[in-house]
Formats: C-alpha cells, sequence, structure tokens
C-alpha cells in the first residue's frame, strides 16, 4: 500500500511512461507504477545498498523483475534516451534541484518531485534550465504537508511568491496549504518577537509578508 504522498506521485505518471525512479528507497512507487498499468519499463536507482537489497525483494516478490531493473546508483547517471518521465520523491529539495541542475534533459517529457523540504528550491530550477511547472498537489500524511511539482520542457519566470508557494498551488488555493501558511505565520510571528537582530530579521520579515499577502488575495477570492 503506498503512502499517500507516493499516491500524488503516481496520479501524475502517465499511461504508458518510461519510468526513472531516482532514490526508489523500497521501490514502492515504481512497483505500484507498473501493477496500475502506469509505466512500461522501470529503472529504479538508490545510493545505499540496504534499502537496495529490500528493493530487490519487494520487486521479486511482487513478480516484476522483468519490468524493474534496480540500480546502486546516483541521480541522473543512469539517465538515457529510453526514459520520458523521472520521478524523484522524498529527497530534500536542494538535493533535487542538484541533480537536475545543468543536466541533459532533452529526453525528459516530465519530472514528478516530492520534495522532503524546500520546495521553493525545485521550483528555482526554471531560472536556468528549459523547465516549466506544469501541475503541483499538496497532500497532508502524519500532519506533515507533502508538495509534488510536476514539471516539463518550456521556459518560465516565476516570482518570488511563486517560488515559495507554486504558481498552480497559488491558482488552487488548497485548504490544507492555506491551514499550513497560517501556522507558519503564527510561528513566524511569535519567532521575530525573539530575534534582537534586524539582519536576521529581514529573510523572516519578507516570508512573513508573503504569506500574509496570499492569505489576503485568497481572503479576497
Amino acid at each position: 500500500m503506498l503512502s499517500q504522498r507516493l499516491e500524488a506521485c503516481l496520479a501524475f505518471i502517465e499511461e504508458g511512461a518510461r519510468l526513472y525512479d531516482v532514490g526508489t528507497d523500497h521501490a514502492l512507487l515504481p512497483i505500484a507504477a507498473v501493477q496500475r498499468k502506469k509505466a512500461e519499463q522501470v529503472v529504479a536507482l538508490d545510493n545505499k545498498q540496504g534499502p537496495l537489497a529490500q528493493a530487490k525483494r519487494n520487486v521479486s516478490a511482487a513478480g516484476l523483475t522483468d519490468k524493474i531493473r534496480l540500480l546502486h546508483a546516483d541521480g541522473l547517471a543512469a539517465l538515457d534516451a529510453s526514459f520520458d518521465t523521472v520521478t524523484i520523491a522524498g529527497l530534500g529539495g536542494n538535493t533535487i534541484r542538484r541533480i537536475i541542475d545543468g543536466a541533459d534533459l532533452h529526453n525528459v517529457r516530465r519530472f514528478i518531485l516530492q520534495p522532503a523540504n524546500h520546495p521553493e528550491a525545485v521550483r528555482r530550477l526554471v531560472r536556468d534550465n528549459p523547465l516549466a511547472v506544469k501541475d503541483e498537489e499538496v497532500v497532508v500524511e502524519n500532519d506533515i504537508l507533502h508538495t509534488v511539482i510536476v514539471m516539463e520542457r518550456g521556459r518560465q519566470h516565476l516570482s518570488r511568491k511563486e517560488e515559495l508557494f507554486g504558481p498552480v498551488l497559488l491558482e488552487k488555493k488548497p485548504q490544507a496549504l492555506r491551514e499550513d501558511l497560517e501556522r507558519q505565520k503564527t510561528f513566524l510571528e511569535r519567532l521575530l518577537q525573539d530575534i534582537p537582530s534586524a539582519q536576521a530579521k529581514r529573510p523572516l520579515q519578507e516570508k512573513l509578508g508573503f504569506i500574509e499577502e496570499v492569505l489576503h488575495e485568497w481572503d479576497q477570492g
């Protein structure tokens, strides 16, 4: 059974995808993608031997060793022209950005990215790469908000506010994101009271200002 955050990733994999899964862990997403007829062939990578050993057991138990190839490798090291979809779920936002930034993206049609933190770092990929944010979703799992960002080839300029909160999410206005922003607002207001340095306060005040702006815009409909 997939977690909610992986279900959200799976929903964005298009039927017939040739899937390249980075940081596969126990290969739960690739297995589900093949079983539900989303992916025809998968290469799944992890740079840790322990999770990869469990992944091999899971793939074997599912009877999918002919469909899912597992590799002990990093990032996009094994990416070639046979793949059109890349998934990276559960890695930090800055790590995801380092994996993709400057890579040869010519054959990849869709990136489905679920950062464990700092989704704004993932969105900053559009600054220097031929990528654009096409869709986004948020899910709450174990009281933690998870963001799924779908990117495809294109050109896009994002404002700082769009980088922080997502150009698509700002349009969708999901209730889960609203509640998270309200929690962040309360936290930042309290935190700023305890920071004496004006310089240290500045980036926090900037983010608080953007949060207040978004909430106000959403309240205005």
